[in-house]
């Protein structure tokens, strides 16, 4: 559920697309993105953005096992890298 939907804020286009999105990373990674974690640190990110920025961060080293690394491990490798690379 998006934030807005949850405080009775106005739905928008962007809220849809948002929403849109958490589904298909959740779909990639093969967890729900939405609940909250606590960091090793006295601060707490939500899994979304943990995960946003690991992915982030090894996209841009340019390693190729990325990949591997962000999808749901439950797949066994069965699974086209080129969709996973255009979901994510």
């Amino acid at each position: 559920m998006v934030p807005e939907w949850a405080i009775n804020h106005p739905i928008t286009a962007k809220v849809d697309v948002y929403g849109y999105g958490v589904v298909i990373l959740e779909i990639v990674k093969g967890i729900r993105l939405s609940s909250w974690a606590v960091e090793d640190t006295d601060d707490q990110e939500s899994e979304l953005t943990r995960f946003v920025r690991v992915a982030k961060r090894k996209i841009h080293s340019g390693k190729d096992l990325w990949i591997e690394d962000v999808i749901d491990q439950r797949l066994q490798g069965q699974f086209s890298r080129i969709q996973v690379a255009k979901m994510v």
